[in-house]
């Protein structure tokens, strides 16, 4: 799941029992009501604001669908390995990490009420993903060295002086949908092609590092040497392992259990040991997820 945010701004406007499908891009190829269901069109991505049932997974796994994203599991007989399903509650979880954050900063003027009014408004718009606070010039004078702020209200959004004045609502909400179109929730494969310059990956526990740093901030165990065969097989093992632990925490998550689901976690477990063991054979020391 590359970008939560997207999924999140679709699911917080759907109406109840809707669905709404996407291509691998994400970009929409259809709403349809629940009573339409066995007339969906092929595509990736297959929303549905209620609980997934056989049915609805049995109709998306012949037609192609990779991902399912719904409410909860509901009572099912099996869930097919070609398909991955995360709930409402796992993607709301992944967006907790990055909200949009927009900072008012003025003094006790119209124009500056007038500008809260209408960022607290578009926030309306997206939910959960955008927080929105004021911040009073007369308090906190530091704010127009670090903005280089030349009049008021001055809106920041994520840190970056975006407006002056009370500009058009409709920018802002521009503004924060590029945000949200380009933020990404990053994969492996794609971090392993960022430069050195910018930062390493520590491949025992999942966490971003910078440049500077010879261990890591969380684990840590020493920085990664790279270049050789060896050691861009264990980066992609625990890289593997780290999806399939994620994977595991998402069906634990769910409020309901059932045999398939008992069934999923376990051959996920499986396939961890069998990485596990792997990892050992190159001489890394992994502790066991679960014994």
């Amino acid at each position: 799941m590359e970008n939560p945010f997207v999924v999140y701004n679709v699911i917080q406007k759907m109406d109840p029992e809707s669905i709404e499908i996407f291509d691998e891009d994400f970009k929409k190829i259809k709403s349809l009501t629940k009573a339409e269901l066995k007339d969906i069109s092929p595509g990736h991505f297959l929303i549905f604001n209620g609980n997934i049932r056989q049915e609805m997974i049995d109709i998306a796994s012949k037609k192609g669908y990779r991902t399912i994203i719904g409410k909860i599991l509901g009572q099912i007989d099996y869930f097919p390995e070609n398909i991955e399903f995360y709930s409402f509650k796992k993607i709301e979880s992944l967006i907790k990490k990055k909200t949009i954050k927009i900072e008012v900063a003025g003094f006790d003027d119209p124009l500056t009420k007038k500008a809260q009014e209408m960022t607290n408004k578009v926030k309306k718009d997206f939910g959960k993903l955008v927080s929105v606070s004021f911040i009073d010039l007369n308090k906190n004078n530091e704010y127009f060295e670090k903005y280089d702020i030349k009049g008021v209200p001055a809106i920041m959004i994520d840190g970056e002086l975006k407006f002056s004045g009370v500009p058009d609502e409709n920018k802002i909400r521009s503004d924060i949908e590029k945000k949200i179109n380009g933020i990404k929730v990053v994969s492996k494969k794609k971090i392993e092609k960022i430069t050195e310059e910018e930062g390493w990956w520590c491949p025992y526990c999942n966490i971003w590092n910078e440049i500077e740093r010879s261990t890591c901030i969380k684990c840590t165990r020493r920085r990664p040497k790279t270049g050789t065969l060896g050691e861009e097989e264990v980066e992609k093992l625990f890289s593997e392992r780290n999806d399939l632990i994620d994977y595991i925490k998402t069906i634990e998550s769910e409020e309901e259990e059932s045999d398939v689901m008992n069934r999923l976690r376990k051959k996920k477990l499986e396939e961890i040991k069998e990485i596990e063991k792997r990892l050992r054979s190159l001489g890394e020391n992994v502790e066991s997820y679960r014994s």
